[in-house]
């Protein structure tokens, strides 16, 4: 699993190819993707890249929860993962959620979170939110949780 903050992915196509090439991570986890509704995914990767660098998108575009350009958050999958969005806990903030098909007793939930810098605490709650969903649906009782992203908490001491 890679997690990356784009600062843009509609200008970074080649990049991200060339870091794919080398790892071939299963799951990508992207923050500010700067995606609209108008992108399409399949142009997010260079054309006539290999099969096996392919990947399956899960996107939230920030233009779709706010009128403000930037932000946005994307899971990129391997074709050979099944996985679903899991619209039931994801919220109307930037936060998606998808879950790894497989045996039912090793769930695996996969989010990507993004918390603009200097927001209020909106954010925050709309993420404790939704792991509270998370915690009270049945269908994710025996869940592992994956989150990444940029929570742009950079005031907190972590030590």
């Amino acid at each position: 699993m890679l997690v990356i903050n784009f600062q843009s992915i509609t200008n970074k196509g080649t990049e991200l190819y060339n870091i794919i090439a080398s790892s071939l991570p299963d799951i990508i986890i992207g923050t500010e993707s700067h995606l609209d509704p108008n992108y399409n995914s399949a142009e997010i990767l260079p054309h006539g890249i290999p099969p096996e660098h392919q990947y399956n998108t899960y996107r939230k575009d920030r233009k779709e929860l706010i009128n403000k350009n930037g932000g946005g958050v994307i899971i990129l999958v391997r074709p050979n993962i099944k996985a679903d969005e899991c619209n039931d806990i994801n919220t109307d903030y930037e936060i998606k959620w998808i879950k790894i098909q497989g045996n039912p007793k090793d769930q695996i939930l996969v989010g990507a979170y993004y918390r603009p810098p200097d927001s209020d605490q909106k954010p925050t709650e709309e993420l404790q939110k939704s792991l509270s969903k998370i915690k009270t649906n049945s269908n994710y009782k025996n869940a592992k949780i994956f989150l990444g992203g940029d929570f742009n908490l950079g005031n907190i001491d972590w030590d």
